[in-house]
């Protein structure tokens, strides 16, 4: 938000990322502790986790593997990131089942899949960030793909925005477009490609929560929306706080052990939906959905 609302114009995230970088790898300071564990954990097995690389793609739907698993050859690779693959798992099933009914062709790195390594940029473990984002690069180019399809915010926000920048800098070539899944998927229902099928569910409202990685930083607002509206007996409302307004869930606290602070954060967002009328508050963001469940509880 300071970003984009800054009255001087000055580039606050560049200036902090580089701040903390130069602590990091100049005067050789450590940075948050949940941070350090994760270096840990990345350098281990690929992920911030501590899971096992083996069990990577284990969430992986088996009846869709022979149309769209790692044996599959496609343009379009789908990127489920660490939170998806590990924790919520319901993000990736759901995200690859939507693209199967919408007939979008795609592929899965699996276990060749690595973090996005947005946790080691921000700590400023930048060694460990430029070799993890060179191994993902190099899986997809060996995969025969020039997309990638995220579901997560922030490896959507790495794909698009940062790893063209640092791969620049860093020599290699890039030539990779990202998008979120849900930009395919309205491309395809605005195309008449693709509609929800009819349901006999309830009706129920619901509004939107625009994580800051794919709203403020990717500027992907439109694209979920359309997909909300487009289902059958949901009404869509909007909270006062939206798009490049839309105020930050306080995950990022509860990971650096604020969670009280989070939580008030977090309640501030759901005060706004029930406000709204929503009696769902939806999300992409696996943090999001955590952190509004958490302020809920």
């Amino acid at each position: 938000m300071c970003n984009l609302r800054c009255s001087a114009n000055l580039p606050i995230e560049p200036s902090w990322m580089k701040l903390r970088g130069q602590l990091i790898q100049e005067e050789k300071k450590m940075t948050f502790p949940p941070f350090e564990m994760m270096d840990a954990a990345l350098a281990a097995e690929g992920n911030i986790w501590a899971g096992y690389r083996k069990d990577r793609d284990a969430w992986f739907p088996e009846d869709l593997k022979a149309k769209h698993g790692p044996e599959h050859t496609s343009k379009n690779i789908y990127f489920a990131g660490c939170t998806a693959s590990y924790v919520e798992q319901d993000i990736g099933i759901a995200s690859v089942r939507l693209l199967d009914e919408a007939g979008v062709d795609f592929t899965y790195l699996g276990e060749k899949e690595n973090c996005c390594a947005t946790p080691m940029l921000v700590a400023g473990h930048w060694d460990l960030f430029v070799e993890t984002m060179k191994k993902n690069i190099a899986a997809v180019k060996e995969a025969g793909a020039d997309t990638v399809i995220s579901s997560c915010p922030a490896c959507d926000m790495m794909w698009r925005n940062v790893y063209p920048q640092w791969a620049k800098k860093v020599g290699i070539e890039y030539n990779i477009t990202a998008k979120h899944y849900s930009e395919i998927v309205a491309d395809k229902i605005h195309a008449g490609e693709f509609a929800f099928p009819e349901n006999k569910r309830e009706p129920v409202t619901v509004t939107w929560h625009d994580s800051c990685h794919i709203g403020r930083v990717s500027g992907v607002y439109e694209p979920p929306r359309d997909l909300i509206k487009a289902i059958p007996n949901v009404n869509f409302v909007e909270m006062a706080s939206n798009r490049d307004c839309g105020k930050c869930c306080g995950s990022v606290l509860t990971l650096l052990k604020e969670p009280d602070v989070a939580a008030d954060l977090g309640k501030t967002r759901v005060d706004e939906a029930i406000e709204a009328g929503a009696d769902k508050v939806l999300a992409l963001c696996p943090c999001c959905e955590f952190q509004l469940r958490v302020s809920v509880e």
